[in-house]
């Protein structure tokens, strides 16, 4: 990477973006009337272009009459001149620069426009502020400087909230706050209208190697960016299903949105759960997200193709439906999966015995665990089947006493989720399956002699 001119000092690119930017925000903030009718006349209507990597991308006669004006200052000039004089970021300005398999034009103007229009969205006027101006600067001159693009997958999460922020997990993925970037841009996308407005997402997020070229440089980065997406897009869906498994609780995501510095909107990547409304919450306390980051690291720890792969997935697409009787099918489906693997004949007698046996409830005994997946089972059966509906159920509680099939779906899930995480210790240790037979066997042969 290009070292600055010296050491504690700023170089003449950057002390030329701080001089210009100032002077860009009171021109801006000093003008009367806002805008020249004439000078709109004179300006075509919008101008349109497409990226190579198919964003499209705009400018409008407002912003086109602004830009003349900016671009009249004397210290616009001067910052031009700064560029040219530096080799380094003469070399990106008036190319594209690719990443990732998205590439966008350097244009000298945005080099010098872009910062100042950073500054009067995040303070909210034309003022001046000067840690932001420093700040802004200096990512500026990181930027075409930089010879990597970071670039950012996040999965926004409604009905999602944590104590602790961000919650750094294994695989360099994160669970976080949105920052105001991304607030942005669910406010554009209408995402803050919703029920319940997200305040909080999975991001992935790495340094992807530039390109400089013409327009085609962009083909040049898009392998990276194939396996950027693939391994970004796997490691934010094990932790959506992570946290499905690890506690109660109901959030959704729209899906996956894929961003860079060099993109005003983010791009929609990949679909997820499309539910964002009537949600009843997930809540992740403190001592929770501790605990969570250990779950999620032995989580990560199950081989590629495990044991109890279906059985977790079919759990996580329970946790996806708002239906409890759509929920029941997946539970009892997953219940199958984890406890029958191989087994045939007498499926319902088996699946409620080796609940029975593994399930760990300090408020119930295993023959009431027995009959409460025996009815868990039918209710799986008669719903499928059509001969039966979720008014017209008769479910047990694990003590024995009769229940609201409603009440009884979510009991279900939570006895089921304690069973995978146990189930999840085995499998990492390497002693998953349990010996069911003679577990069941050894009691019976200890009381015959």
């Amino acid at each position: 990477m290009p070292q600055e001119e010296s050491v504690g000092t700023d170089s003449r690119f950057l002390a030329s973006l701080k001089t210009y930017v100032p002077a860009a925000l009171a021109h801006l903030d000093s003008r009367h009337p806002p805008v020249d009718p004439a000078a709109l006349e004179e300006k075509p209507e919008c101008i349109m272009w497409t990226a190579p990597s198919g964003q499209q991308c705009s400018r409008d006669r407002r912003r086109l009459v602004l830009e003349d004006e900016l671009h009249n200052l004397a210290e616009y000039d001067a910052l031009l001149a700064a560029i040219e004089s530096d080799p380094a970021v003469a070399a990106v300005v008036g190319n594209w620069l690719a990443a990732g398999g998205m590439a966008t034009y350097i244009d000298q103007n945005e080099v010098a426009d872009d910062p100042v229009r950073q500054m009067a969205v995040r303070l909210g006027s034309f003022a001046c502020d000067q840690n932001e101006l420093d700040a802004t600067c200096k990512a500026q001159e990181r930027r075409l400087r930089s010879s990597t693009v970071d670039q950012t997958l996040v999965a926004i999460l409604f009905g999602f909230d944590a104590e602790r922020a961000p919650l750094q997990l294994r695989g360099g993925v994160e669970v976080d706050a949105l920052n105001e970037d991304e607030l942005r841009f669910c406010e554009f996308e209408g995402f803050n209208g919703r029920w319940t407005a997200p305040r909080f997402g999975v991001r992935f997020r790495r340094a992807l190697t530039r390109a400089i070229g013409d327009e085609n440089i962009v083909h040049a980065t898009g392998a990276e960016g194939l396996a950027f997406q693939t391994e970004g897009h796997s490691a934010i869906q094990r932790v959506i299903e992570a946290l499905r498994v690890f506690q109660a609780g109901d959030f959704a995501s729209p899906g996956v949105f894929r961003y860079s510095w060099f993109h005003e909107f983010p791009v929609f990547s990949i679909a997820f759960d499309q539910r964002s409304r009537f949600l009843d919450g997930y809540h992740l306390g403190t001592a929770q997200g501790n605990s969570f980051a250990d779950f999620f690291r032995e989580y990560m720890s199950l081989p590629s193709r495990n044991p109890i792969e279906l059985a977790l997935r079919r759990f996580v697409l329970a946790g996806e439906t708002s239906r409890p009787d759509d929920r029941l099918v997946d539970l009892v489906t997953a219940a199958e999966s984890l406890f029958l693997e191989g087994a045939h004949g007498e499926l319902k007698y088996r699946l409620a015995m080796r609940f029975a046996q593994f399930c760990e409830d300090a408020d119930s005994t295993g023959p009431r665990l027995y009959l409460f997946m025996k009815d868990a089972y039918d209710a799986r059966s008669g719903l499928v089947h059509g001969v039966a509906t979720a008014d017209t159920l008769r479910v047990r509680s694990p003590k024995g006493d009769v229940m609201d099939f409603d009440s009884f779906v979510p009991l279900l899930e939570s006895l089921l989720r304690s069973c995978f995480a146990k189930a999840i210790g085995l499998v990492s240790a390497g002693t998953w399956p349990p010996q069911w037979e003679t577990a069941l066997l050894e009691p019976w042969d200890k009381n015959r002699y």
